[in-house]
């Protein structure tokens, strides 16, 4: 999985909860769609494949996160598990609020990748 499929893969799951805030996540289409992911998000499978791949410590694996600086901001904070500011964190409050955010996100994350080549 490259990072634009993450990315691409993770804005169709946040736009499917976007349109279907009632229902849960693991509900999703696309986790058999796509087949299976280790995670939970189409970015952390990404994260965890670039782990394997380079071999960062667990503990700094989410500075490998597609989403950074885009949904949440800081390396070495919080990340959206545990950060109450994060948009995952509050989905399960507001779903249909927090999933605008994630595909606004997800979009800025694209269009920056696209910018430097990816296709």
């Amino acid at each position: 999985m490259t990072e634009l499929e993450a990315l691409q893969i993770c804005r169709e799951l946040w736009y499917w909860i976007y349109l279907n805030p009632e229902r849960n996540k693991c509900e999703w289409p696309g986790w058999k769609k796509y087949g299976r992911m280790t995670s939970s998000c189409p970015c952390c499978e990404y994260r965890d494949l670039k782990v394997a791949d380079v071999g960062v410590s667990v503990r700094n694996s989410c500075d490998l996160c597609p989403l950074l600086g885009y949904a949440w901001q800081a390396k070495g904070a919080l990340y959206c598990i545990d950060n109450p500011e994060s948009f995952f964190w509050k989905y399960r409050l507001t779903p249909r609020r927090q999933a605008a955010g994630m595909i606004v996100a997800c979009d800025e994350a694209i269009r920056n990748l696209r910018k430097r080549g990816w296709r």
